[in-house]
């Protein structure tokens, strides 16, 4: 969209600008003092119809003032919208939660939280799904004549165990045989490429692999099968949300909560970013949650192994600081890069 004139762009970027300050209707007469064109308060309306009828802003009730649109909003960020640097105290307050923290769970977890607290919004990570990590190491440890516990070392530096049971002592005696074999020609590969090979192998090549050695594989089979995951996320400050002007609709708001405790839904957003290489932002219904049209959201991936595995946002009113949100989230998305690759 394209509006007409450098002025009419001007009236839109005062009418936005003073908006997101006061959070009240922006009157012509507001924006002929803040917005210095020399011109009338009666060609600033005129201006402002024009805008209007683009669908860039509207009149609330009986208001004299306006409003920007979802839309509006959007031209703004795409075409009008100069970001803030980021101020030391926010980069120091970042970087001391990356560097203290104790593992990636930590990591992320602690990560959402100070980005809730720096933008006093809602704020969420995805965390890498086990199938977008590569396995390093797999160690087989009995710990019982019938009990095995199955270590995996994954390339995001997360170690997952598998406590099993098998069938018989036979094979506890070639577990060391079963994990050198995977060790040695599996390795690097994702848990779902692993016990694919693993399936294709028993089924294709069982003449060249002995009974034994087949049912050490079936152990580790077992334990891929168990070490698949669907995804999931962090969720921090979810009580911003109350603060987000919901029109008297609460069951947009109980919608969100659900969303959250369902998390499929949210995932399936954020996945949509993993492609990005840079920040994305659903402003209202472009999220394609219609509970979220009072919302935007700022999202951008992180990566591990030069691979993008999830993605940091924060969901937040239609009227937030764009020129604040956007650069926290991107450069603390490029910090947990950083820190999940030292």
């Amino acid at each position: 969209m394209v509006v007409a004139n450098e002025r009419a762009s001007k009236v839109l970027r005062v009418l936005i600008e003073n908006y997101l300050e006061n959070g009240m209707p922006v009157s012509s007469s507001a924006i002929v003092k803040s917005a210095g064109l020399g011109v009338s308060a009666s060609t600033v309306r005129n201006v402002l119809s024009e805008l209007e009828s683009l669908g860039l802003v509207m009149s609330p009730h009986t208001s004299a003032g306006r409003i920007p649109t979802a839309l509006g909003y959007r031209f703004f960020v795409d075409n009008i919208l100069q970001v803030k640097p980021i101020i030391g105290a926010e980069m120091r307050r970042i970087q001391h939660v990356v560097e203290r923290a104790k593992g990636n769970n930590e990591l992320l977890d602690n990560t959402t939280q100070a980005l809730s607290k720096l933008t006093s919004m809602c704020s969420l990570v995805g965390l890498p799904r086990k199938n977008e990590v590569v396995i390093e190491r797999v160690q087989f440890v009995p710990i019982a004549e019938t009990r095995v516990l199955v270590i995996f070392v994954l390339s995001n530096g997360e170690i997952q165990n598998r406590l099993l049971n098998i069938e018989n002592a036979q094979q506890l005696k070639q577990l060391d045989r079963a994990s050198a074999f995977i060790n040695e020609h599996f390795s690097g590969l994702t848990p779902a490429q692993t016990r694919q090979h693993l399936l294709r192998l028993l089924n294709e090549d069982r003449a060249k692999i002995d009974g034994a050695m087949r049912s050490a594989i079936d152990v580790a089979d077992q334990a891929l099968m168990a070490n698949h995951d669907e995804g999931n996320i962090v969720v921090s400050g979810q009580s911003h949300l109350f603060d987000i002007e919901w029109q008297g609709d609460m069951d947009k708001l109980r919608a969100i909560f659900d969303a959250f405790t369902e998390k499929r839904s949210f995932l399936n957003l954020l996945d949509r970013c993993l492609a990005a290489d840079q920040f994305q932002l659903f402003i209202g219904e472009e999220s394609g949650f219609d509970e979220l049209q009072n919302c935007s959201i700022v999202a951008a991936p992180y990566e591990i192994n030069g691979k993008r595995v999830g993605v940091l946002a924060v969901i937040g009113p239609t009227r937030m600081d764009y020129r604040r949100v956007i650069p926290l989230v991107d450069i603390t998305a490029k910090m947990l890069t950083s820190t999940l690759n030292p």
